[in-house]
């Protein structure tokens, strides 16, 4: 299955620059994210996983692409005495080729039957369509395209591709009136998991935090991811809870007057007074929910309790 592969390289193609590379393929992958989210019906863990891993193989190889292309324009440019010392006979190593991304396989799609084929071909439709879009920028600017700038000015000049909220200046009045969407709002919700029951989940790629109850149940809340933890590790613990006195300054501060705090003091779950960068990745803080929604995981998350990350 190449199409991920045929997309993604006439896209980058002409793109020597790693950085502008990487930010179309995180592209791709949040589109592919938000389409799996959307999907009806739903798509099922086998054919996401199937998505997700021929995605990673198509940006794999072409990287490597990239690095054999480097190495040989580097070749090319030495003396043809040096070129004949570093460049080994191809009999010599001939039975020693490693294994590499070119001999990585893009796993096959289960078969969709009946109304299920509508998302296997919406989700590589959504990937093709972002890729291609940076392929048209690319062509009528004649060069690499530029990066996205920040949604708000940076205070001190620093940016982050990955971000797509630069919470550090005040939002504008329609980002602060502007009403959450249901998707992101708390909800009982289906859910089967091997966790036990009081198990928190952070699902970074559908941002949504689930809190494991009996009888295959979950309370959803829709998160917002902060740069601090963009990367975080997969399996952490509730190793406090903290609350700001009711009255105090603290109660009114930016991330919420309630932090949960996972392992260390720089990795912890908080709210927000800015609601519409719930499902968004930001510039402050970890892990954001809604204040109202923090009150409810704070009452409910138990110090010692387990934390699964999943990306």
């Amino acid at each position: 299955m190449d199409r991920h592969y045929d997309i993604l390289r006439r896209a980058v193609g002409h793109i020597p620059e790693p950085g502008q590379r990487h930010a179309l393929y995180d592209r791709a992958r949040g589109v592919l994210a938000e389409q799996v989210r959307i999907a009806q019906p739903p798509m099922p863990p086998a054919v996401v996983a199937a998505q997700r891993s021929a995605l990673e193989a198509a940006i794999q190889r072409i990287e490597y692409e990239f690095s054999q292309d480097l190495n040989q324009r580097d070749l090319n440019q030495q003396d043809p005495n040096q070129q004949a010392a570093s460049q080994p006979q191809a009999s010599q190593y001939a039975d020693y080729a490693p294994a590499g991304p070119l001999d990585v396989a893009e796993p096959e799609l289960p078969p969709a039957r009946g109304p299920g084929r509508t998302w296997a071909l919406a989700a590589v439709a959504v990937v093709a369509l972002v890729a291609v879009a940076g392929l048209g920028a690319l062509m009528l600017r004649g060069g690499p395209p530029a990066p996205p700038p920040p949604s708000k000015p940076s205070i001190a000049g620093e940016t982050d591709l990955r971000i797509e909220v630069d919470d550090r200046s005040p939002p504008s009045a329609s980002a602060a009136n502007a009403p959450r969407s249901y998707t992101y709002g708390r909800q009982l919700t289906y859910y089967r998991t091997t966790h036990p029951p009081g198990t928190i989940i952070i699902d970074k790629g559908q941002r949504f935090l689930y809190l494991v109850r009996p009888n295959t149940s979950a309370v959803r809340y829709g998160i917002g991811i902060g740069r601090e933890c963009l990367e975080l590790p997969t399996l952490m613990q509730v190793t406090r809870k903290v609350a700001a006195q009711p009255g105090s300054k603290d109660e009114k501060d930016a991330l919420g007057p309630r932090r949960v705090f996972l392992d260390t003091d720089v990795r912890f779950i908080h709210g927000t007074n800015r609601p519409d960068t719930i499902g968004r990745s930001v510039w402050t803080g970890c892990v954001r929910l809604a204040n109202e929604d923090m009150a409810d995981l704070y009452d409910q998350a138990a110090i010692g309790g387990r934390v699964v990350v999943m990306e």
